[in-house]
């Protein structure tokens, strides 16, 4: 079985970046006839919905749309070859991000107008992703003097009893002070540039939205 998408157009819906595919599957079937006389079978050839046989030609339908029949007579004693090919027309939901814009970009062929499109949005993601990065490092910094803290507490509660202690406990309590100002600094920081995330990722929509499948002239 050997399997091909060929690009066919990009669409802008549902609020999401889609990608239009022909793909073509083709598959070579080797039908043997050990019996002495010649046999008549029907080869099952399957497809989705927006699908259809190319070859073979000859086929029965089913009560199936998605379900064909091809007759074959096999030869007494011999071997018969069958070569099928099925187009099937697919979507596929693209994840807006750089990685997969260059994806798309990659092989050259999109029209101009898609293109361009896509090389807009590409230059907001990019803004988008290093703000993510932003927000990931603080939430790590978060993580990190959270466990501060923990460590912190855990050394507070293995301090023996009595006034000799109340140095540590000064100095312990001052770092878990320290640690929670920066806590909440940080998710004041986050909070921020969560903010300016969704922003971005509205603004990078907005140039995606004039892509759809061109629509065939009207005779």
């Amino acid at each position: 079985v050997d399997s091909e998408d060929a690009y066919t157009a990009l669409e802008w819906k549902d609020d999401a970046l889609w990608v239009h595919s022909l793909r073509t599957t083709v598959m070579d079937y080797t039908i043997e006839n050990a019996a002495g006389r010649a046999r008549d079978v029907a080869v099952e050839i399957t497809h989705i919905e927006n699908g259809r046989v190319v070859e073979p030609t000859k086929l029965l339908g089913t009560e199936s749309p998605t379900r064909e029949l091809h007759p074959v007579t096999v030869p007494a004693r011999s071997e018969t070859a069958l070569h099928v090919v099925v187009e099937e027309g697919v979507m596929t939901r693209v994840e807006l991000t750089t990685e997969e814009i260059d994806r798309l970009l990659d092989p050259g062929t999109l029209p101009g107008g898609d293109a361009a499109a896509l090389k807009a949005a590409r230059v907001i993601l990019a803004e988008k992703e290093k703000l993510a990065r932003d927000s990931q490092d603080r939430k790590d910094a978060v993580t990190e003097n959270e466990e501060a803290i923990k460590f912190q507490k855990d050394l507070l509660a293995a301090l023996p009893p009595g006034g000799a202690a109340a140095k540590s406990v000064d100095g312990i309590l001052a770092e878990i002070k320290k640690a929670g100002k920066k806590i909440s600094a940080l998710q004041k920081e986050i909070l921020a540039l969560e903010l300016k995330i969704a922003d971005l990722r509205k603004k990078a929509e907005a140039p995606l939205t004039v892509l759809a499948p061109k629509k065939p002239p009207t005779p």
